[in-house]
């Protein structure tokens, strides 16, 4: 019977383009709203009239009947709202082309002389409506960075790429994202018959519509402390408690040169009432040997770096301290400073505290920190120094072997300092409460952070926006390496963030089935970042390995997360359907002790059964020692042929050095898993 299943699972398992090349993203807007406007120099109906779904739309100077009249274009990208408030705009193109199609109209620039028919394109500053506005009732425009087009020759076809930088950025920093108006410079009627004769979203040559191309990167953030009473604080867990083993604490910071506390600290797992865990600090003096040089805290005990250089100094430096056994050693910016021998009897870590952030509440009244900190991230095993040099100025993947605490703090904006280490999603908290309040550190702009691209985590997703029923969102990305995208949950391969909001209760799909990879895997997390549902193969839209799922979820704001199975890469389209709801939503609960998360499915689009909770193993793909993530009471595998070749009872995990490279099936209590032995 199980051999059965085993085969089934082995079978089962928008207009706007994006493409995400490391911190820069491009976005190509193709869904367009236009219009154009006119009105002759005597009062005529032409004023009221709207032309909303002609195909094409005209800055012009032109007669009718004899009377001179003027026109004017109207276009507006309302998904231009979607992009990120703090985007800065490397490039913006316009693209208009010559609406040659028509033929009982103008389909050509000048169509009847050759007069200065060069325009400008200014920004929109109030709302409209493209299928009811009209001259009347035109929206308000400024002339700041407005942009200028070139005039044409007598009935030029010309397509034109408008360079539109400066109106996209005005438009992020004001948050008003009304369009552009298209106007002759001259709009004298002394001058007539001057036109021209652009393709609109309503062209029947979808090729001559217009589009616009932005590129835009996302400054790098920190968190900012005053050195007065700022901090951040997680709560403390359990693989802080290292006793005599190994560990790695990493942050990047940049210390103020002006310090008013004697030992201002970047983070610590003190535990105040016994001092048991761990701090990294810095003293800025006065001695000469230790002024502004970072130290750390073991039980109590202090262990200076003498040989590391001044770190409060106004500058961005990187620091990872290690222990190996009982060696310390001292690295800033990717280099070996110091090594150091820690003390007998300094006693092992099995009580720590709370993790603090710019703060140790075990010597709390001397140790605020004032600078910027982020990439805070504890390990418990020695990181090699290769190691640290090659990631000391980049985001880690959050799955990273021994990563127990991981806090980028690069979210920009909120209380919350969300974990990324997939063993531990222990978000941390501004400040006392969840609330605004005067010790909370600020969120800056920082070369302290670092810079990252959208779609790349939870903190820089792609942004769908509010997705009413009906509605549908797509969007295609590779996820292969190098292209800024990294690895935070579930599988090897690089995966893809997507944030998207629903107004009510409704029927949320979610599915992989155009996607170029055969093979995909997707989740849904909530806004606290946990894992609502997730699933591999065979869903309820795509056939073969592609993945899709269809819940009720209750209104708010969720993500979706896709990445190719195992370390599979490529091309994954990623498409988010809203539907009236047909149930109950599904609930979702977390597991406490090691945060691996699960998934309780209440009632789903089919009216299926509740589903049992479901644990990851990990890391899988495995080469070596596979973690059940919990304590199970049997477990089987097989292999690919349904052969059994491990079982055990009583156990958290199992070696799998005695197996051949390929897919195997564990079964444990009442789970199913595909798991990939490399």
């Amino acid at each position: 019977m199980f051999k059965v299943l085993f085969r089934q699972l082995l079978l089962a398992s928008a207009a706007v383009s994006v493409l995400q090349a490391s911190a820069q993203t491009t976005v190509t807007f193709a869904d367009a709203k236009d219009t154009w406007i006119r009105k002759q120099n005597v009062t005529s109906s032409y004023e009221t009239t709207n032309y909303g779904k002609a195909q094409n739309f005209r800055p012009y100077l032109w007669t009718h009947g004899g009377v001179p009249t003027v026109g004017r274009g109207l276009i507006q990208y309302p998904e231009l709202a979607q992009l990120p408030s703090n985007a800065v705009i490397s490039s913006a193109t316009l693209y208009l082309f010559c609406d040659t199609t028509s033929t009982t109209d103008m389909n050509a620039h000048n169509y009847n002389l050759a007069n200065d028919n060069s325009i400008y394109i200014s920004r929109i500053t109030s709302s409209w409506v493209d299928t009811v506005v009209t001259w009347s009732t035109r929206p308000s425009s400024v002339t700041t960075n407005r942009a200028s087009v070139a005039a044409t020759g007598y009935r030029a076809t010309t397509n034109f790429s408008v360079n539109v930088t400066s109106l996209v950025q005005d438009m992020v920093t004001n948050s008003s994202y009304d369009g552009f108006e298209l106007a002759l410079q001259s709009e004298s009627y002394s001058n007539l018959y001057r036109n021209l004769t652009l393709a609109s979203v309503n062209n029947p040559r979808a090729d001559l519509r217009p589009k616009l191309v932005v590129t835009y990167t996302i400054p790098a953030n920190a968190l900012r402390f005053d050195g007065s009473d700022d901090y951040v604080q997680a709560a403390s867990y359990s693989a802080l408690n290292t006793g005599s083993g190994d560990f790695t604490y990493e942050a990047r910071i940049k210390a103020s040169s002006t310090q008013a506390y004697l030992y201002p600290t970047i983070v610590s797992d003190r535990n105040p009432s016994n001092l048991n865990g761990a701090s990294v600090f810095l003293v800025p003096g006065p001695d000469v040997w230790s002024s502004g040089k970072p130290w750390i805290n073991i039980n109590g005990t202090n262990y200076p770096c003498a040989s590391c250089p001044v770190l409060t100094d106004n500058a961005v430096h990187a620091l990872a301290i290690v222990r190996k056994d009982d060696t310390l050693k001292y690295y800033v910016d990717g280099t070996l400073r110091q090594t150091r021998t820690v003390n007998t009897g300094t006693g092992d870590i099995t009580d720590a505290g709370n993790v603090r952030i710019g703060h140790d509440l075990a010597n709390a009244s001397n140790t605020y920190f004032n600078g910027d900190i982020a990439e805070v991230r504890i390990w418990n095993v020695a990181r090699t120094g290769a190691e640290i040099a090659a990631t000391y100025n980049t985001t880690l993947a959050g799955n990273a072997y021994g990563l127990t605490g991981y806090w980028r703090l690069d979210e920009g904006t909120g209380q919350v300092a969300y974990s990324s280490a997939v063993s531990n999603f222990n978000h941390g908290t501004l400040g006392s409460s969840a609330s605004s309040e005067s010790v909370d550190p600020v969120w800056a702009t920082s070369t302290v952070g670092i810079q990252r691209g959208i779609g790349s985590s939870f903190e820089f997703p792609f942004n769908a926006g509010t997705i009413a029923q009906g509605k549908t969102y797509s969007n295609t990305q590779n996820n292969s390496t190098g292209y800024g995208f990294d690895n935070d949950l579930g599988n090897l391969s690089d995966d893809v963030y997507y944030k998207f909001t629903i107004a009510s209760t409704s029927l949320v799909t979610a599915d992989h089935c155009s996607s170029g990879l055969s093979d995909t895997y997707i989740y849904l997390l909530n806004s606290n970042k946990q894992v609502v549902y997730q699933i591999d193969d065979y869903g309820p839209v795509c056939s073969s390995y592609r993945a899709s799922f269809s819940v009720n979820l209750s209104a708010g704001t969720y993500y979706i997360v896709s990445e190719g199975y195992s370390s599979n890469a490529g091309d994954i389209t990623t498409r988010i359907a809203v539907a009236a709801s047909t149930g109950t939503p599904i609930a979702r609960t977390a597991v406490a002790e090691d945060q691996h998360y699960t998934a309780v499915q209440t009632n789903t689009s089919a009216g299926t059964a509740a589903a049992p909770a479901t644990i990851f193993s990990y890391p899988n793909p495995v080469k070596g020692y596979l973690n059940f993530g919990e304590k199970v009471e049997s477990y089987t595998l097989y292999n690919a042929s349904g052969v059994q070749v491990l079982s055990g009872a009583q156990a958290e995990g199992v070696g799998t050095e005695s197996l051949n490279p390929g897919m195997y099936m564990l079964k444990t209590n009442n789970r199913v898993e595909k798991i990939v032995v490399e």
